[in-house]
């Protein structure tokens, strides 16, 4: 008081530091610490963040407030480990599985690849500034590759082998070079593979003998292959006779397909002046036609021998089932004896 009617008026506004208020374990088992300050009347909580729980301002009276946090020292990670039985453990009989939930900032999180050992993952958002990580995940597991082989059934000769395992999921099913791999999905992270290799096959021969009806053309053959003395110079004229005759058939097993192609010997017309030889097999090199020698191109050997036998039906096919592999069939039949 200065006087009767003066008097001087003091404010002292105290904005104290922080002093802990205590420390305690919430109930994930993660350690809390609960702070308590002084701040001046009006003001607002701390804005949420990856570490605070929670922010509280209570007033005391017009001139300041009680400022209260509660902020996380570090988030634990929760984990336990059980049986897995089923899913993709089953091709392995069963494993160990960890279970496991964590707190992290989704700002700076980023989501992992998953592996072969991936049981299952989960994210739950707590809020804008937390995120609940969940994963499950095999432990101390391999996945064994299931391997088995048998005869082929279409040679009975070679040898096809078959592999199951699991692999990472999205892949696409092939068939190429004899390989077919074919993809069943288990779950979002694993597939089952199952591969059947047929490339062993590849080259693999076989004969067979059957029958066929052919009708071989005829066959001239002159004295030292040149038409000189007309008619009493033919050593041999055969015309075609129907036959029913034992062909040989082999069978090869190819990585691609060959061109078909049927096969027939070359056969030519002869208009000489002692005839017309028609669809014939010969050895003349030259005869006359009108009084004057012609050129001909012998469609045989000049020692007038046949080959012992010619391919006569050749097809190329792909084998169903096989992995885009081919079968060749060669239709072989005895051609020489077709004129003894």
């Amino acid at each position: 008081k200065l006087t009767n009617t003066k008097a001087r008026k003091r404010t002292t506004t105290s904005s104290g530091p922080n002093y802990l208020a205590g420390k305690k374990t919430n109930q994930r088992g993660d350690t809390e610490t609960t702070t308590k300050s002084i701040v001046a009347a009006g003001s607002l909580p701390s804005a949420e963040s990856y570490l605070l729980q929670a922010s509280q301002v209570d007033p005391i009276d017009s001139a300041k407030s009680e400022k209260t946090e509660v902020l996380v020292d570090q988030y634990s990670t929760l984990s336990g480990n059980s049986y897995q039985i089923g899913g993709a453990a089953s091709s392995a009989g069963g494993a160990k599985k960890k279970s496991e939930s964590k707190i992290v900032d989704p700002s700076s999180y980023t989501t992992p690849v998953p592996t072969l050992a991936t049981l299952s993952y989960q994210e739950k958002p707590i809020s804008t500034k937390k995120l609940e990580v969940i994963t499950e995940t095999l432990i101390d597991v391999s996945f064994p590759e299931l391997k088995s082989s048998n005869i082929d059934n279409v040679s009975n000769k070679g040898v096809v082998s078959s592999l199951t395992q699991i692999v990472d999921p999205n892949q696409s099913a092939t068939a190429i070079g004899g390989v077919i791999r074919e993809f069943t999905a288990i779950d979002k992270w694993h597939s089952e593979l199952k591969q059947t290799d047929y490339s062993n096959l590849i080259g693999v021969t076989w004969t067979e003998y059957g029958t066929e009806s052919y009708s071989p053309p005829a066959r001239l053959f002159v004295n030292n292959s040149v038409w000189t003395n007309g008619i009493s110079n033919i050593l041999q004229y055969q015309r075609p006779q129907p036959k029913t005759v034992t062909s040989t058939i082999v069978y090869t097993i190819e990585a691609s397909e060959s061109q078909d192609f049927c096969y027939n010997p070359l056969t030519q017309t002869l208009v000489t002046d002692f005839g017309t030889f028609t669809n014939v097999l010969h050895n003349v090199v030259q005869y006359l036609a009108g009084g004057t020698p012609v050129s001909a191109i012998p469609s045989v050997p000049s020692s007038s021998y046949l080959p012992n036998e010619i391919t006569y039906r050749y097809s190329s096919t792909r084998i169903s089932g096989m992995g885009g592999l081919y079968l060749k069939k060669v239709v072989k039949i005895p051609f020489a004896s077709l004129y003894f």
